[in-house]
């Protein structure tokens, strides 16, 4: 399988050369960014396979198509002055948008335990990146009501996220306090990313968690390892074996005495699946599971079990990466999801690059800055004139969760009211 990839890559590369233009201008172009993407990012043997790489370039070439579509921004309804803002699925579409931090200030670096080696931007690389415009981190995601003084935007920190989730859900205070929310996240790596996001953002909240591929060392069997073991003395989960981290930080493009972080596990990835618990005094707890999941007809079998050991009446909210009717059929199907299902189920993938880096571009062309490009947005972990496929961290992701978690404060109240199992607990396309 690993030897195929590149030949599948050189087939769609060969095929965009084949289009003239004609009628299909949408598929002429889109072949020819699946080729370039190819080119750029897939052009050596991988460990995903095929059906990994073909959904990872049908995914980018979507959101790159959305980002040059634009948004643009529906004025705002009405919300009470000084109110919360409600930020629904159809309000993060229609008025989402950006606005500058109080400070330009890295809300994380290098050394979060979360944070995979090659998501990080080489502080040379980020050095020039700033020279031209503030960084993408230097903004908050914000609707266009709350910018303009109608309302305020709900905390997107999980314990108070989840606390104004259960309310509006009609839990009792009791429950609300001593209560759990679970959170299942489940799509490729571009999915992992935001999970990892999450964790860099709120790392003073985490409390407890499990990485269950790790190998404590080069001869291990991967297990289940304790996110206490592998933080401990400040250790990291980088991404992958110890050596494939270390290489992500050469000197050439770090300053001198830049300590790399430590790994005290051989090989640990927190983007494969994982459970990262949030807590915080007078608040609920809150479990974040992330699964590495794609072309569910093909690889999810039958009486395939949840991920993180969670059982359907633990779950309350679903975000994930695939069509709506295509997760029911295959996901809920293949894993005995009841019919009475209690979780709400949202497809993000309308909410993702494709609505949110337009929104951005025009944040910064408001405030008289070069909008970023989507290559901004990306990493350059090793050497600056190559870039990671991924986004930066700190970066885009974090926008993208903290969207998806002020969804979860505010806008998933209605939904979660709804039927068990009925359409209204499915949101997105």
């Amino acid at each position: 399988m690993r030897l195929l990839v590149p030949l599948i890559c050189i087939a769609l590369c060969n095929a965009a050369q084949k289009y003239k233009p004609g009628a299909d201008g949408r598929a002429q172009i889109a072949a020819k960014n699946s080729a370039k993407l190819c080119a750029t990012y897939f052009s050596r043997p991988t460990t995903a396979g095929q059906a990994a790489v073909d959904e990872i370039v049908a995914f980018l070439v979507a959101q790159e198509a959305g980002v040059r579509a634009g948004a643009t921004v529906v004025p705002p309804p009405g919300d009470v002055r000084g109110g919360t803002c409600n930020v629904t699925y159809a309000r993060i579409k229609a008025e989402s948008t950006f606005r500058r931090a109080p400070t330009d200030a890295r809300p994380y670096d290098e050394g979060c335990f979360a944070l995979k080696a090659r998501y990080h931007d080489a502080t040379a690389c980020a050095a020039a990146r700033l020279a031209r415009r503030p960084p993408v981190w230097a903004w908050r995601f914000a609707l266009e009501s709350s910018r303009m003084g109608h309302c305020k935007m709900p905390d997107a920190s999980p314990p108070r996220a989840a606390a104004s989730f259960m309310r509006r859900r009609g839990d009792n205070a009791s429950a609300i306090r001593n209560g759990t929310l679970t959170v299942v996240l489940l799509g490729l790596s571009f999915m992992g990313q935001p999970h990892s996001s999450l964790a860099c953002l709120h790392e003073n909240k985490v409390v407890d968690g499990v990485v269950y591929t790790a190998r404590r060392t080069n001869i291990s069997q991967p297990a289940a390892v304790s996110l206490e073991e592998i933080r401990r003395e400040g250790g990291i989960c980088g991404g992958g074996d110890r050596d494939h981290v270390a290489s992500h930080y050469p000197a050439a493009t770090h300053p001198p005495g830049f300590q790399t972080p430590r790994q005290n596990d051989y090989d640990c990835n927190l983007g494969s699946h994982s459970l990262v618990e949030y807590a915080e005094p007078g608040f609920p707890r809150v479990r974040v599971c992330y699964q590495y999941q794609f072309n569910m007809k093909h690889t999810l079998r039958p009486g395939a079990r949840l991920p993180c050991g969670l059982d359907w009446m633990d779950v309350d909210v679903v975000l994930h990466l695939f069509p709506n009717r295509h997760f029911r059929e295959q996901y809920l199907v293949k894993t005995g999801a009841p019919a009475a299902l209690r979780a709400v189920v949202v497809n993000v993938f309308d909410i993702y690059q494709a609505l949110l880096a337009p929104r951005l571009r025009a944040a910064y062309a408001r405030e008289g800055f070069e909008p970023p490009e989507t290559d901004d947005l990306r990493p350059s972990p090793q050497t600056c004139d190559s870039n990671d496929v991924h986004y930066a961290m700190p970066g885009f992701a974090d926008h993208a969760v903290t969207a998806w978690f002020s969804m979860i404060a505010t806008g998933l109240g209605e939904a979660s009211r709804a039927p068990p199992g009925s359409a209204a607990r499915f949101v997105g396309d």
